[in-house]
């Protein structure tokens, strides 16, 4: 059921931004869905939701709607009115207000009408034309040999564009993991120089999909490539979070919450307070955790250290 209840709130966030409801309300939702996602129990355990740090009285009055009907009527209203624009959010750099102005400037409905404006040349936003690109090759998956060769061979124009500013360097996600098949590369950069290593990383790319202060996407030989800038403090985060798998950094997050803390790429925390965030082996033992090599990052292979029983 708490699957069923957060994809529904998650839905109504989305829904709810198209309508060009008050920011806060989207915003409540999708923390709503987060924290029924992070809950150790069926909902319908919960005596009193109000007590879930991010559910108030009118989201949980929703939720208790759609545990005794599977649905609730704001969610109705809302995805009558507009869900048939939520494909729209599928296409890269397309947020709810985008979605409702290609919907309202041009009636685009689906991918394929975004894609048709964007080759007919009457839409020339970057972000949308840079978007339909990157979904060209978006869920393409290479074998794991030919994606660790690019990676490596990424990795080498990178450290020979800005010797002596790197300080780490990996590959993350499923290449980490060390997958059959490998999507996205996640490549983690260790700096004290970010804007050396972004406008580097920037070069490489033969399509720009991102640009940011710490994070550049685009395409490079066919796949998509993220680069993230990490620095000392926070690398080990860096690590876990954009390793996975999804499931298994679910349970790390979940082990946060249950001692009051909170755990993101940025590090391990209570309240603002930084615990651990340097390396991985810090925060899986912060958490009580013995460290799991990234190729065996499942859940089944998440063992509690001896300090902690």
């Amino acid at each position: 059921m708490n699957k069923e209840v957060a994809v529904i709130l998650d839905e109504l966030s989305l829904l709810s931004a198209i309508d060009g409801e008050f920011k806060f309300k989207s915003i409540s939702y999708r923390k709503a869905s987060e924290a029924i996602q992070a809950l150790d129990k069926d909902v319908r355990e919960v005596e009193n939701l109000e007590t879930v740090p991010g559910i108030g009285p009118k989201i949980s009055c929703k939720i208790q709607e759609i545990i005794q009907t599977g649905t609730c009527a704001k969610y109705e209203k809302l995805n009558d009115k507009w869900g048939h624009l939520l494909p729209l959010l599928d296409i890269t750099g397309v947020g709810p207000s985008t979605a409702r102005k290609l919907h309202d400037v041009y009636g685009a409905k689906t991918r394929d009408d975004v894609k048709k404006l964007v080759d007919d040349g009457k839409i020339k936003d970057k972000r949308i034309v840079e978007g339909v690109a990157r979904d060209d090759v978006d869920g393409k998956r290479l074998p794991y040999s030919e994606a660790r060769s690019l990676a490596d061979a990424v990795i080498t124009d990178l450290k020979n564009k800005i010797n002596g500013v790197i300080k780490m360097i990996e590959a993350c996600g499923s290449l980490r993991r060390k997958a059959e098949t490998v999507g996205d590369l996640d490549i983690i950069i260790s700096t004290d120089e970010k804007a050396k290593a972004i406008i580097a990383a920037k070069s490489l790319l033969e399509i720009l999909v991102e640009d940011g202060d710490t994070r550049i996407a685009g395409i490079i030989k066919g796949q998509h490539v993220d680069f993230r800038v990490a620095n000392d403090e926070n690398v080990g985060a860096m690590l876990i979070y954009f390793t996975g798998n999804k499931n298994f950094n679910i349970l790390l997050r979940k082990e946060a919450m249950r001692k009051g803390w909170t755990l993101n790429e940025y590090g391990l925390w209570n309240d603002k307070t930084k615990i651990a965030g340097k390396t991985e082996e810090e925060i899986f033992a912060a958490l009580g955790f013995e460290y799991v090599a990234p190729e065996l990052r499942e859940p089944k292979n998440l063992r509690r250290n001896h300090e902690s029983l």
